[in-house]
């Protein structure tokens, strides 16, 4: 098997045939959804345009934190919301006192939250929820990061949001659920689109031989083919629905297993990245019973951020960045996590055999540009 590490998840084509389950009804992974029916989407960002098309807020203005996904603000822009960022430090947590402040001088009709990888960052300002709803703000929690972790809470949001793709290899796939109704108020989407479906579907066949065999000619079409299926939705205005393929292979998947794999291959990475502590670090300092994580997010010294990360990317290991700088959010705003912040993927593709050559390759960077090793 080639030894490529990262980006995103293939697919083995036999998940593609048509299986008669006889029921395509499917709910998310219990944990703190108590069992409610969301709506499943195409894609984080659709979920996102169903609901700003069914609420109606006391005014059209949104509360986002200054660290986000471009394609989490814009359709905020796009359904014609004002704009308000608030910080997030460098631990990825909300400082409560400076958050209510700003809350009340904006008097947003939507507040917007992320729990950043699987941790709950926002522990904090859940003390505000009934507060924040009190002064008549809609709350919505981006849980795409937090899917499978089972934190205990005492209050919820009014809305959860989220993409299912960051987790397992699914063409397609995203939810809304209301914590209120069970959603039988949400608007009616459209079935799935058939080719964004499909384009991804053969592009991650593409790069399962890819990764089977390493032929560089089909790493080039499965990167346009993804290329091409993230345009096509580029264009549409429409909400779809997801895929009978994804709610298949989401049905038939073995949470338990995965989020133990998961578990496991961070505090692997955890460990080991110890020794780097004076240029590179894990945000988190532990892993909580109650954390699935998402990715392994590291700080990294400015300086040497992209160099590593190309020096990485030059031995086939992609770290993306979460997230490259949204032009939708104002030059004051920028916060210094966009020039710092790489995520080692932890998930269940790979064991400690596979991310032992994340470790090497980081040793050998750190022998190159640092003047030392501390694997022997």
């Amino acid at each position: 098997m080639f030894d490529e590490i990262g980006s995103e998840f293939w697919i083995d084509p036999s998940a593609l045939i048509s299986r008669k389950t006889g029921d395509s009804a499917i709910s998310l992974p219990t944990f703190f959804f108590e069992g409610q029916k969301p709506l499943f989407t195409a894609t984080g960002r659709s979920a996102i345009t169903c609901l700003l098309r069914h609420i109606n807020p006391a005014s059209k203005s949104v509360f986002l934190p200054d660290y986000t996904c471009d394609t989490v603000i814009r359709p905020f822009v796009t359904e014609n919301y004002h704009l308000h960022f608030y910080r997030v430090n460098e631990s990825l947590q909300d400082a409560p006192e400076e958050w209510l402040e700003n809350f009340y001088r904006f008097k947003p009709g939507v507040v917007l939250l992320h729990p950043y990888f699987g941790f709950d960052t926002i522990r904090l300002l859940r003390l505000f929820y009934k507060e924040i709803q009190d002064n008549g703000s809609i709350i919505i929690e981006d849980a795409t990061h937090s899917l499978l972790s089972s934190f205990t809470l005492e209050s919820r949001p009014d809305y959860y949001v989220g993409s299912l793709r960051k987790w397992l290899a699914l063409p397609d796939g995203g939810f809304v659920l209301s914590c209120n109704d069970n959603n039988s108020n949400l608007p009616t989407i459209l079935p799935p689109d058939l080719f964004y479906t499909r384009c991804r579907c053969h592009a991650m066949v593409l790069k399962r031989h890819y990764i089977q065999d390493g032929s560089h000619w089909k790493k080039e079409r499965f990167l346009d083919l993804f290329a091409q299926a993230d345009g096509h939705l580029e264009q549409k205005s429409e909400v779809f629905g997801m895929s009978e393929i994804s709610r298949t292979i989401f049905r038939e998947t073995n949470w338990e297993e995965l989020i133990l794999l998961r578990r496991k291959n961070y505090r692997f990475l955890h460990d080991a990245l110890t020794p780097y502590a004076t240029w590179l670090r894990p945000v988190f300092s532990t892993l909580p019973d109650d954390v699935c994580p998402l990715f392994m997010p590291i700080w990294v010294s400015e300086n040497h951020r992209n160099i590593l990360k190309d020096f990485l990317v030059g031995n086939h290991i992609y770290t993306p960045v979460h997230w490259p700088f949204s032009s939708l959010i104002p030059q004051g705003h920028e916060n210094s996590i966009y020039h710092h912040c790489l995520s080692i993927p932890c998930d269940q593709r790979y064991n400690e055999e596979s991310l032992s050559r994340v470790l090497e390759t980081i040793d050998r960077y750190t022998s190159i540009y640092c003047g030392h090793r501390l694997i022997s």
